[in-house]
């Protein structure tokens, strides 16, 4: 399936017949035009989109921002799907002070302290770490591989630790395999940097936040889906195996989006990264190159911190929420799952008003205003 053209028509044929060669001064926009790539979507003079439009799903452009978003709704679905579930799993890998399932008959019975607690709270702690380093060798990878076959690597690869939590039996190989469902957490990075490279500066503050807002969302759609969806499970097949066959949900659900937009979707407006190399229209670039541009820059630094403190309140919360509301509480797993969803949900209009608001300070007053847009709501 090829680019729909709808803005602009199609060069017409000449005749065999030379014709005079005329000044390049004299060429006017309509004759450069008919050179230009054809769009469904308006476009700058990047063939990047101009508009969003939310009911549109033609190609390039919007149907890479609905994979986009998709694909991070269930990256972050996955990376969050064992919080709600942690009083079934602290019972069976033997966390507990009081025994596991051979001695207790309830998830409400484990008594977990210090030791229990400790290694949740480490399985958490290496969580991140390996999302933080995932995203580092993402930020430059998906600059030569493309963002297309990137976020299909990163949520079909990740979907075998997804899966693969319900195969642990201790302590250690939790916290491995946390570790490991960590990297997930990269595909925030892809999606940024696709939806950059589809988009005008004009809307590229929406588009950004709006899939990113809505990928977060999965965040708390987590919460609510798999707390039921354990709940059930250990309703027919024990409080034992529930949880493990619920990771199944998240890791099927990763490996189809990905087969999905690597068929059907775009790294870039002009195409796909791999026929631009064959062509010639784009190069590699060095990964020591890249590495050092970014690092040499102050506000990346900067702007590190500031995103550090944001997500890595989000990031706590999204696992913390549903074990708390359920621990300290009282509330049913499925309680705590729709309680700590609260949270999440706010992205489905929360990040995507920042971006708004952004991009309508930009328009007005410049990129310095989206400094401080970022500052006043950073500070809210």
């Amino acid at each position: 399936e090829k680019p729909r053209a709808v803005h602009g028509q199609p060069r017409k044929k000449t005749s065999n017949t030379r014709a005079p060669e005329s000044p390049p001064s004299t060429m006017t926009e309509a004759d450069k035009s008919f050179d230009k790539l054809q769009f469904a979507l308006p476009v700058d003079e990047n063939n990047k989109a101009t508009e969003v439009r939310i009911l549109n799903f033609s190609r390039p452009h919007m149907r890479a921002f609905h994979f986009n978003w998709v694909a991070f709704f269930f990256s972050f679905f996955a990376w969050f799907a064992i919080a709600p579930l942690v009083p079934y799993l602290r019972v069976s890998l033997d966390l507990c002070d009081n025994g596991n399932w051979d001695v207790l008959t309830d998830p409400r019975q484990c008594i977990c302290s210090n030791a229990c607690k400790r290694t949740l709270q480490n399985g958490n702690i290496l969580n991140v770490v390996g999302a933080v380093a995932m995203r580092l060798v993402m930020g430059t990878w998906v600059e030569n591989a493309g963002p297309r076959f990137s976020m299909a690597f990163i949520v079909i690869a990740f979907a075998l630790p997804v899966a693969g939590i319900g195969l642990v039996t201790n302590a250690a190989g939790y916290i491995a395999a946390r570790f490991f469902i960590g990297g997930i957490g990269s595909s925030f990075v892809v999606c940024q940097f696709w939806s950059s490279v589809m988009f005008s500066p004009n809307v590229v503050g929406a588009a950004n936040a709006t899939v990113g807002g809505w990928g977060n969302l999965g965040g708390g759609v987590t919460q609510i889906v798999m707390s039921q969806v354990g709940a059930g499970l250990a309703a027919s097949v024990g409080y034992n195996n529930g949880w493990r066959y619920a990771n199944l949900v998240p890791a099927c659900f990763l490996v189809l989006i990905g087969v999905g937009l690597m068929l059907f979707s775009d790294d870039v407006p002009e195409g796909k990264f791999k026929e631009l190399y064959a062509s010639g229209q784009r190069k590699k670039q060095s990964y020591l190159t890249l590495i050092k541009a970014a690092g040499k820059d102050p506000r990346v630094w900067l702007l590190c911190f500031i995103y550090g403190g944001c997500f890595g309140t989000e990031v706590a919360m999204n696992q913390q929420l549903a074990p708390y509301f359920y621990g300290y509480f009282g509330l049913s797993i499925t309680s705590a799952g729709w309680a700590a969803a609260g949270f999440g949900l706010m992205n489905i209009f929360a990040r995507s008003l920042g971006g708004v608001i952004s991009d309508f300070a930009n328009a007005k007053f410049g990129h310095r205003a989206r400094h401080w847009v970022l500052f006043f709501t950073q500070t809210m």
